[in-house]
């Protein structure tokens, strides 16, 4: 018998409602089948997504609760001029396990509206320690030649990257013409353009095979990132710095490649 799909038209239809009816009053009464159609199919392909990508990277935080690797429907409105309160949009994350949280860690990110999809991959804002490390790794000789050439892989397949928030470079962070760009970013991170939703992509029964295979093109600037964390981590009970040891085996001049660490799937 062939798998069923995680999201159907039911739930293309839950995300055109919201944007029709976008008020609380609608929300409250129309919360099951927002749940039943939406929510609850998202629980299962962050699950599923979340298992097929520890093949490639371990260590990936793959939480279905909404506030985990699902994103709340309601919109923090306290500071906004938008009083809207509900995305029109769902929003998934997986992120690397590490203390500074899914928005300061390398993650994967998939955007669904009812028109189409995008797919992101990155740090969307490093913490101070972070960005000192990525600033220094992109200068090193030896670390920052490795991300120039996983970047324009990445741009040659249609990504692009999020462009910098600084218009000079950071003084004491001089060097090559390249480096300029990467050096005034404050995160860093590339996404794909909307893409039509189809039954051959996230209506279709392959859909989590499918998108984690979009995020597999997305592993060498994940695990160029995640290597600098890894280096900011304290030493191990073995003395080895991280989590997980081993230079160069991702080939990407920043140290180890794969970690065999499981997924975490919280219940709920």
């Amino acid at each position: 018998m062939a798998p069923s799909p995680f999201f159907t038209v039911e739930s293309l239809q839950i995300l055109r409602s919201i944007k029709k009816n976008n008020n609380r009053e609608w929300y409250q009464k129309n919360k099951p089948r927002v749940d039943e159609f939406l929510i609850d199919p998202a629980r299962g392909f962050v699950v599923e997504v979340g298992r097929l990508l520890d093949k490639a990277v371990g260590g990936l935080v793959a939480d279905p609760r909404v506030d985990g690797s699902i994103y709340r429907l309601y919109r923090d409105v306290r500071f906004s001029s938008d009083k809207r309160p509900l995305k029109e949009h769902l929003g998934l994350i997986w992120w690397m396990d590490a203390p500074e949280g899914k928005l300061s860690s390398p993650c994967f990110y998939l955007h669904v509206t009812p028109d189409g999809w995008l797919w992101s991959v990155g740090c969307y804002r490093f913490t101070p320690p972070m960005l000192d490390a990525y600033r220094r790794a992109v200068l090193d000789p030896a670390v920052g030649p490795p991300l120039k050439f996983v970047a324009r892989g990445l741009e040659n397949r249609g990504l692009v990257f999020n462009p910098p928030e600084l218009k000079r470079v950071p003084k004491g962070f001089e060097g090559p013409e390249w480096t300029g760009e990467w050096v005034r970013r404050k995160g860093a991170y590339t996404f794909s353009e909307s893409q039509p939703l189809t039954d051959q992509n996230l209506l279709g029964p392959k859909a989590a095979r499918f998108i984690a295979g979009k995020f597999r093109e997305g592993t060498p600037f994940y695990i160029w990132l995640r290597n600098i964390f890894d280096k900011l981590r304290p030493p191990d009970e073995d003395g080895l710095a991280g989590r997980d040891g081993g230079a160069g085996e991702s080939g990407l001049g920043a140290g180890g490649g794969r970690r065999r660490r499981p997924t975490r799937g919280a219940a709920g």
